[in-house]
């Protein structure tokens, strides 16, 4: 099968690798492929870009141009013993092609859509806090298609059904690529107290941003929602999917343009140009998780 390898920054190879076999516990399931803009690669007739849904995360770029501490590397990883090179893609979803030994049949079957829960944990006994049940706060994290164990960039996957969620009828393999970014946006808004009451400032319309706006439109109808974002296109973006108004702020004075009753303010940084702004509201610094 085609596969999309990471050798280290600077270095992605489509490759021909072999198909895995599912082992005790897991299921093999067909990767639904995604193409963001069709009209551009209309001409690529590789079998790794011919099909449905999936999505490439920021932190692929970023491991693609710098050494990134959770990616694979030429050490074998504490979680999955693997080392470079792995599969990439870790916001994917697929079809159940094969159900290996051990795997309940009355839960899962061939033909079910699921979505991969990527986030890898040690899962020790010692670790506080995979004990607690959040692998995603383990020192030693990894995810499935960064630190190993196979990944979203490629046409099949063998992966354990504790990584899998079934996605609901209704539900497109295209909407359950997208329901990792979702669940951090999500869990952002929900973690930020928000209620609803006066307005909320979302810091940059990348795909989590956009996901906040999102969020926020569909839980709280009539709130006000500004979005700061320099990109013309992803402002547009805002604004189509929910945000009252957007701005850029490169050109426009931030202290005055943001001086709104405005309750909440979704950032994951905090440039000097914010911090004047908080007499008008409340400032939320995240660091986020899943």
């Amino acid at each position: 099968m085609k596969a999309a390898r990471y050798y280290g920054p600077g270095d992605l190879r489509v490759e021909d690798i072999p198909e895995p076999v599912p082992t005790d516990g897991q299921v093999k399931v067909k990767i639904a492929w995604y193409v963001n803009n069709p009209p551009r690669i209309s001409r690529v007739t590789s079998p790794l870009f011919s099909a449905n849904r999936n999505g490439i995360c920021g932190s692929d770029l970023h491991a693609y141009l710098s050494q990134t501490p959770t990616y694979a590397s030429t050490e074998p990883h504490p979680i999955t013993q693997e080392t470079v090179p792995v599969t990439l893609g870790h916001e994917f979803s697929g079809t159940i092609v094969e159900i290996g030994p051990g795997v309940d049949t009355t839960k899962w079957a061939t033909g079910t859509n699921v979505v991969i829960e990527p986030v890898l944990g040690c899962m020790k006994g010692e670790c506080d806090t995979c004990c607690q049940g959040y692998r995603n706060l383990c020192p030693q994290i990894t995810f499935i298609g960064i630190g190993g164990w196979g990944g979203g960039l490629a046409e099949y996957i063998a992966v354990n059904v504790r990584y899998l969620h079934a996605l609901p009828e209704g539900i497109s393999l295209e909407i359950g690529a997208c329901i990792e970014p979702l669940a951090v946006a999500y869990h952002a808004v929900k973690r930020s107290g928000f209620t609803g009451d006066g307005a909320a400032l979302v810091i940059g319309a990348g795909p989590i941003g956009l996901f906040v706006v999102k969020i926020l439109r569909t839980l709280y109808p009539s709130i006000t929602i500004l979005v700061s974002e320099p990109a013309t296109i992803r402002r547009e973006f805002a604004i189509k999917h929910g945000a009252t108004r957007a701005f850029d702020p490169t050109k426009v004075n931030v202290p005055d343009t943001v001086r709104l009753p405005w309750t909440h303010l979704y950032s994951v940084c905090a440039p000097e140009e914010l911090m004047s702004t908080l007499p008008y509201g409340r400032k939320m610094q995240f660091l986020m998780s899943t």
